[in-house]
């Protein structure tokens, strides 16, 4: 009888562990990607830097509390975390001119990448680094 018992617990605990029983967390995909289209090769907020026309992808593998979430309101915590909570996003150009961004300017918020499903719970959100971009950089000693 005790074996029953222990087998009949062991069963519903990976039977949970396969489909979060109890969870309120639901599997989501991000693919955040930084296209340069610059003629300068850009260090974005120490993170990853990319050559003047590269691409630089960054793939999250997460979890939302809602089982059909919505791309417009999914994705800002998974970009916060990824810029590492800094008080301050900026781009190095050239690893001598600075420029930094304010709150909801440029590559600080998802409002401003293009965004894109991929599929159930995929979503991708495009930054494209112009000219445009850079144009108000200073010296970074400043």
């Amino acid at each position: 009888m005790k074996l029953t018992y222990t087998s009949v617990f062991l069963l519903i605990a990976f039977t949970c562990s396969l489909c979060s029983c109890g969870s309120n967390e639901h599997r989501l995909q991000v693919e955040f990607v930084f296209i340069n289209e610059s003629n300068n090769q850009i260090n974005y907020s120490d993170l990853f830097t990319i050559s003047a026309g590269g691409i630089h992808t960054i793939f999250v593998d997460g979890t939302s509390s809602t089982d059909n979430p919505k791309i417009e309101t999914c994705c800002q915590g998974f970009l916060e975390d990824i810029q590492d909570d800094y008080f301050q996003v900026y781009m190095i150009v050239d690893e001598a001119y600075c420029v930094f961004f304010e709150e909801n300017e440029g590559p600080t918020t998802v409002e401003n990448f293009t965004s894109d499903i991929l599929g159930d719970k995929y979503f991708k959100f495009t930054y494209t680094i112009t000219e445009s971009d850079i144009e108000s950089m200073q010296p970074c000693d400043q």
